[in-house]
């Protein structure tokens, strides 16, 4: 239990953070470089699964809670961000790729509905695994 907690916290602090430093970089009028970000923070998201199955959480359970963190993160990472920066909480950027795509839809479906949706497959399969 003390390695999935520590998981839990360790993500939390990444997923709380990342938008925190965007917002840094953002207010400094630096490009940000989505797909470098993304990808160095499910890196640390790996250690800190890693350092979870080292303090003895089963992998299963480590898995289950790592396969949710894409869903969790992307709803997380943009409302913390927007309220950084006084927008409102689903205001859609210009240059992320997702936020570009949620655009093209937002006139079919508001975009936290395709969020929830990204989540709950996840969960479902966070679920899946869990069982199997």
């Amino acid at each position: 239990m003390v390695g999935l907690l520590t998981f839990i916290c360790l993500a939390l602090f990444i997923m709380v953070s990342d938008p925190v430093e965007d917002f840094r970089q953002i207010s400094q009028n630096k490009y940000i470089r989505y797909a470098r970000e993304n990808g160095l923070a499910f890196a640390a998201y790996g250690i800190a699964a890693a350092i979870g199955l080292l303090l003895g959480s089963g992998w299963r359970l480590i898995a289950a809670s790592a396969v949710l963190i894409p869903g969790v993160r992307w709803i997380v990472h943009d409302a913390i961000l927007n309220r950084l920066r006084g927008k409102k909480w689903d205001y859609l950027g210009k240059r992320s790729k997702a936020d570009r795509f949620l655009s093209h839809i937002r006139p079919v479906t508001h975009p936290i509905t395709v969020k929830l949706f990204a989540l709950n497959i996840l969960c479902l399969i966070s679920i899946l695994i869990l069982t199997l």
